[in-house]
């Protein structure tokens, strides 16, 4: 009997351990296509992409202030280097947080992106973060 126990904890966890590794490259590829759409200074898709709760707390007009405001100051993405990452499995979905060192034209900057998963659906952006001196001092 507890032979079977332990057999049955170990499958979960690493069901749930499967579960991290794709859950992150998941975000990973969102965080990527948020790049692109940055460099291509594809504002309103990024925000398409946020969660309804991110979408309460900043209007599309605003959001597109602030990234054109990053771009303005920093540029275009140079290099990345990923940081730590976590992976919450919650009632309302897997929520996922990236964070990223960011080489950009004029300054470095560190990155925090939220996404979270839901439903079958795709990952949704729940917070975008940015700290730079360059954003103050520029």
């Amino acid at each position: 009997m507890k032979v079977t126990k332990l057999l049955l904890i170990a499958a979960i966890l690493l069901a749930g351990a499967c579960g991290v590794g794709e859950n992150k490259e998941t975000a990973a590829r969102a965080t990527g296509q948020f790049r692109i759409n940055y460099e291509q200074r594809k504002y309103a898709a990024i925000y398409a992409a946020a969660s309804p709760e991110f979408q309460k707390v900043t209007s599309e007009a605003e959001f597109g202030q602030f990234l054109a405001k990053i771009r303005e100051k920093l540029g275009s993405t140079i290099d990345v280097n990923e940081g730590p990452y976590n992976v919450m499995f919650t009632p309302s979905g897997t929520v996922i947080t990236m964070n990223y060192t960011t080489e950009f034209q004029r300054g470095e900057a560190v990155e925090t992106f939220v996404w979270r998963i839901a439903g079958g659906s795709g990952p949704q952006l729940v917070a975008y973060n940015i700290n730079s001196k360059q954003l103050i001092l520029n």
